[in-house]
């Protein structure tokens, strides 16, 4: 995505910069006449459009393209994370098994399809972990009540227990991706 963004703003830039240099005298100093020297600034400043504008779709739809795919299983719970982090730095989760799943950046809040289930609790126990990474100040803010004594606001020693359970499942991928240790 940072990729894209650079390749746009470069492609806006060369045209520009074609465009006020394009002149009789430029194109003469460098041997292009003027009209392929237009063209190029042309089609350098179409290029840097439709990237601009091609992944110009909401955060929450890419936050629900990923999720789709998690449930698909095409990309494992901390890529899910990343890219999901990518979109929004995660600030806050709040997660009740079966009614909410909702995550939290700085200024809005998207829901997450995926209530149910041990993957929809594993995804919710990863953005947690991220979410303290991103703004450990807010740590309290988080909400994850996975069942009946597995809460971080009632019963935190069970569910202190499953957080470091899956920290520990997923160890090599959370310090090498996400400097998480």
């Amino acid at each position: 995505m940072k990729k894209q963004k650079f390749l746009a703003l470069l492609s806006l830039s060369i045209s520009i910069i074609l465009s006020v240099f394009n002149s009789n005298i430029t194109g003469a100093i460098i041997g292009i006449s003027s009209s392929y020297v237009s063209l190029a600034a042309m089609i350098f400043f179409i290029f840097g459009l439709i990237l601009t504008f091609y992944d110009s779709r909401s955060n929450r739809e890419k936050i629900q393209e990923i999720v789709t795919r998690y449930k698909a299983k095409e990309i494992d719970p901390i890529e899910a994370v990343i890219d999901i982090n990518n979109v929004i730095p995660i600030q806050s989760v709040k997660f009740k098994a079966g009614i909410q799943h909702t995550i939290s950046g700085e200024r809005d809040s998207y829901p997450i399809s995926l209530r149910e289930g041990e993957r929809a609790e594993e995804l919710a126990i990863l953005e947690y972990i991220v979410a303290v990474r991103n703004h450990p100040e807010q740590r309290r803010i988080n909400e994850l009540h996975l069942a009946k004594g597995l809460s971080t606001k009632h019963y935190s020693e069970g569910i202190k227990k499953l957080i470091e359970s899956i920290k520990g499942k997923y160890a090599k991928d959370l310090q090498a991706r996400l400097g998480i240790a």
